[in-house]
């Protein structure tokens, strides 16, 4: 009973909350590129599925992405609500605590500040409204989810005494609904951006992006092209493996996509040493479907717990 009146409290103060602070983040500028975008998601998701049939690689057995992402597809297709960070399909996979998330925020937002100081965090912590995200406090002005991603950020800081953002280039393997790379882009807009992910992911994660920064800042890469420079570029996962691109990037990121990825996915992860990535940020669950683990000393990734989260996460960093 305690609980459920605990419960009830933390989500009557989070309405309120939600209120009061959302409207600060509003700007007409990137409300008016998702009314002009919103409806394009099914053009785009086709763009990106053009180059050929979705790959039909080795499966990882403790996870049905593609079957998820055709959810996402089929539930997006005549155009994405602003409020689509509230859609179940992502609150439950990709959004950090979509409810009752500022204890969880709170937790992270301390770490956040300690590594980078008050003026970097809260440029770093500070949410877009687009999405529709779940405000958690007043002077942030952030989410759990948002300061999930900068705890990553600053436990990478922590660990390595660098800073992913300096890197000229990154790539990010699976990348939610596109907000790592808002962060780090914010922090370094010339920095040269390629996520690998799922079509539908992909197309959800443009929408967002030409949102939040416009239209010249994101690109789709086309057969025999390169990832622009300086802007946010597009690439799904079956064409990166079937077509063995060459990248050439600073830094790779993946938080819990690449361990839950095809194993076929995994190894060419492995045998590329993250396309020889100087910087590397993993996050992932120990557990049988994680091939990466095995070869962490011959990749150079240093391992560490993550705080806050249950026994048997980890972060793998070089």
């Amino acid at each position: 009973m305690q609980i459920n009146l605990q419960n009830k409290f933390e989500t009557v103060q989070e309405i309120l909350l939600q209120q009061i602070l959302l409207p600060k983040l509003r700007n007409n500028n990137e409300i008016n590129r998702f009314n002009d975008i919103k409806n394009q998601y099914y053009d785009i998701c086709k763009k990106l599925t053009s180059w050929g049939e979705r790959s039909h690689l080795t499966v990882n057995p403790g996870y049905e992405w593609n079957s998820w992402a055709e959810n996402i597809g089929r539930a997006f297709k005549h155009g994405v609500p602003i409020s689509f960070l509230s859609n179940s399909l992502l609150a439950k996979t990709m959004v950090y605590h979509r409810r009752r998330g500022r204890k969880a925020a709170l937790q992270r937002i301390a770490k956040v500040k300690d590594v980078f100081g008050e003026k970097v965090s809260m440029q770093i912590l500070r949410e877009n409204y687009i999405g529709v995200p779940m405000i958690t406090d007043a002077n942030w002005l952030t989410s759990a989810s948002t300061a999930h991603h900068a705890f990553h950020l600053a436990s990478y800081k922590e660990t390595t005494g660098k800073l992913l953002w300096e890197s000229e280039s990154i790539i990010e393997w699976g990348a939610g609904y596109g907000n790592m790379a808002r962060i780090l882009r914010k922090m370094n807009s010339h920095l040269t951006y390629t996520i690998i992910d799922l079509p539908e992911l992909l197309a959800l994660q443009y929408v967002y992006l030409y949102s939040t920064e416009g239209k010249d800042a994101v690109n789709i890469i086309q057969p025999g092209e390169l990832a622009a420079h300086s802007k946010v570029n597009f690439l799904p996962s079956n064409v990166m493996l079937n077509n063995q691109l060459v990248f050439e990037p600073m830094g790779f990121i993946s938080t819990w996509a690449l361990t839950e990825s095809p194993y076929d996915a995994q190894k060419y992860i492995v045998d590329s040493n993250f396309f020889n990535a100087e910087n590397v940020l993993l996050g992932y669950e120990r557990n049988n479907n994680n091939k990466i683990r095995s070869h962490l000393n011959g990749l150079g990734l240093d391992e560490k717990p993550v705080p806050f989260l249950p026994e048997g996460h980890a972060y793998a960093c070089r």
